[in-house]
């Protein structure tokens, strides 16, 4: 076998070995993300502290429902008034970027101060094809 067709052989080897590669990039926790993740939470309490619940669209996934969204959040207001205030307490984030492929998994904790009560409250986000959207809510309350 000749010097040059072994060295064809080997280029062509290394190209396929280089372009079929994975490229992964993971992060957890940057700054970034838990900015996104606070701004989609601050986000949320604005729509809900003015009761513009179509306003949701955007947020909420498929499996979490529009309308399953605008019950619970009105029924919240219902049951412990307008918010007073906010405070995010913990921000978790995920980012996975695999050949241009974006993942993104964060999990804020608010404490809330409604007219009439206080609440404990954890969101969870994903991206949905490109969007990023909630796919869990969870409440805890004082009950006075």
């Amino acid at each position: 076998m000749k010097i040059g067709t072994i060295f064809k052989y080997l280029i062509y080897f290394i190209c396929v070995i280089l372009f079929s590669c994975k490229k992964t990039e993971i992060r957890e926790n940057a700054k970034e993300d838990v900015d996104e993740a606070i701004k989609y939470t601050q986000g949320i309490y604005k729509i809900v502290s003015e009761e513009k619940w179509d306003s949701l669209n955007g947020f909420i996934s498929e499996r979490f429902k529009l309308e399953n969204g605008r019950q619970i959040f009105s029924q919240i207001n219902n049951l412990v008034g307008k918010i007073i205030e906010t405070k995010i307490k913990n921000v978790k984030t995920t980012y996975k970027n695999t050949n241009g492929k974006i993942e993104k998994i964060y999990a804020v904790d608010a404490k809330v101060k409604y007219e009439k009560g206080n609440t404990t409250e954890n969101f969870n986000f994903e991206t949905i094809d490109t969007n990023l959207v909630i796919v869990g809510y969870h409440i805890n309350m004082d009950l006075k």
